[in-house]
């Protein structure tokens, strides 16, 4: 499912992650409700996330702009307090989010 706000956004910021959840234990049955975009809160362009789950906490980890346009590309984590968190606060440091 696309995220609403994508459409008005302009395409070198349009990338962004979204948290979706199936009806039931099947995947594959059922239509998947949209539950939010996922961003920190500078809400910048962000690609191939996905989840770490580490002695039973959540970790979020993507690639993303260090500014407003592609100059300088990172590796970003944040801990997540749930499944469908989405809304944190990216840390830049590995070690200081672990």
């Amino acid at each position: 499912m696309r995220d609403p706000s994508v459409k008005s956004r302009p395409r070198e910021t349009s990338q962004a992650h979204s948290v979706e959840e199936a009806p039931g234990p099947d995947p594959f049955s059922g239509t998947w409700r949209f539950k939010g975009k996922i961003s920190d809160s500078t809400d910048r362009w962000a690609i191939d996330g996905t989840v770490l789950e580490l002695e039973g906490t959540k970790y979020f980890i993507w690639s993303g702009w260090e500014g407003n346009t592609n100059v300088k590309q990172n590796l970003y984590i944040a801990r997540m307090s749930n499944p469908f968190d989405n809304q944190f606060r990216k840390e830049n440091d590995i070690h200081s989010c672990i």
